[in-house]
């Protein structure tokens, strides 16, 4: 019989105190890279279009990133193109996820043809490389950033349809839904109220890992 190595009441309070730290320290970061972004054409110390400096300078105190083969402020294109990155990102993010928790739900919820016809979809666009495959749609919308953000999700979204759909599954059976069912609750608020709050945790945990992927891939498109 193995013993159970109960921690300190100190150490636990002490151990809580450095994830709450360690939480409100990142969360502080990624307000501070936000922010930058939302006002980077104010921080930028030169117009990151203007073509009046030397070609090719190296880092300086005057350009901390030197300039470009056209002598722009390489600083300055960093902050602004930032925003357009960091929005991108996070706009492609929310509609994958928007979109595959969706679809998820409602085929676990549903089942039946409903299910079968959207997940054999999603088996076909995970079935393709997604870079490859997202090029091609890229290529039929005409290019731009707006149409390589709907490529990216046009196949990125069965990750989350199939994550939602696991949790809905086994979420159906459980006895507050039972109850929910027999106080007269409708099937959107079923899935609403009870089902969705249960099944976020995966789903916003994969969100927060895909946006550095997403941003690379977006980079790459």
């Amino acid at each position: 019989m193995t013993a159970q190595i109960i921690m300190p009441a100190a150490v636990q309070r002490r151990r809580k105190v450095r994830q709450r730290w360690g939480f409100y320290a990142i969360a502080a970061l990624a307000a501070l890279v936000c922010l930058t972004a939302l006002f980077s054409e104010w921080i930028a110390p030169y117009d990151p279009n203007a073509q009046i400096f030397a070609s090719l300078s190296p880092p300086s105190w005057e350009h901390w990133a030197g300039t470009d083969r056209y002598g722009r402020d390489l600083f300055s294109r960093i902050l602004v193109g930032l925003r357009t990155s960091i929005f991108a990102t996070l706009s492609l993010v929310f509609i994958i996820m928007t979109t595959g928790t969706i679809v998820g739900m409602i085929c676990g919820y549903r089942g039946g043809y409903v299910d079968t016809i959207m997940m054999r979809i999603s088996d076909v666009c995970l079935a393709f490389p997604g870079l490859v495959f997202a090029l091609a749609i890229a290529a039929l919308l005409n290019g731009g950033l707006i149409n390589a953000v709907f490529a990216l999700a046009a196949i990125s979204w069965p990750k989350y349809a199939r994550i939602a759909r696991s949790q809905t599954l086994r979420l159906k059976d459980s006895d507050f839904l039972a109850a929910a069912k027999m106080s007269g609750a409708t099937t959107a608020a079923q899935i609403w109220r009870h089902i969705l709050p249960n099944a976020m945790g995966p789903i916003l945990v994969t969100a927060m890992l895909d946006i550095g992927t997403m941003m690379m891939e977006l980079a790459g498109l």
